[in-house]
C-alpha cells in the first residue's frame, strides 16, 4: 500500500514531464524541447525545469525565492525560476530593480 502512494506522488509532475518531453521530441525532431513545470520530483531536473510558483511584489518573496532556487538545484533540478516581481500587490520600481538584479545571475527568470 505505501509503495503504491509513492507511486502516485511521484507520478503526477514526473511522469507528465517524462510523456510531454518524449511528444515533444518526437513532433520537433533533432530540436531538444524546454518544459517548465510546477510539480517536479528529485532528478526531474533531465525532462524539465521547475517554476516556483505564485509570489508577490515584495521583498520578502524575493528573499524567499533564493533559498527555494538553490534548494532544487541540489534535488537534480538545474533550471529553476521565479516569477520576477510576482503576480499579487503593487510592484513599486525599487522592488522591481531588486528583482531583476538578482534574476539577472540565475538561468531562469519569468
Amino acid at each position: 500500500m505505501m509503495m503504491m502512494m509513492m507511486r502516485m506522488m511521484v507520478g503526477a509532475g514526473l511522469t507528465e514531464s517524462i510523456v510531454t518531453r518524449q511528444a515533444l521530441m518526437a513532433v520537433h525532431k533533432g530540436k531538444r524541447p524546454f518544459l517548465v513545470s510546477r510539480s517536479t520530483f528529485p532528478g526531474s531536473g533531465f525532462h524539465a525545469g521547475h517554476s516556483l510558483g505564485t509570489n508577490s511584489a515584495s521583498a520578502e518573496d524575493l528573499y524567499f525565492s533564493i533559498p527555494g532556487i538553490l534548494n532544487f538545484q541540489m534535488f537534480g533540478i538545474p533550471f529553476v525560476g521565479a516569477n520576477i516581481c510576482g503576480f499579487e500587490g503593487i510592484t513599486y520600481d525599487i522592488i522591481s530593480l531588486l528583482f531583476y538584479y538578482f534574476f539577472l545571475t540565475l538561468l531562469i527568470c519569468r
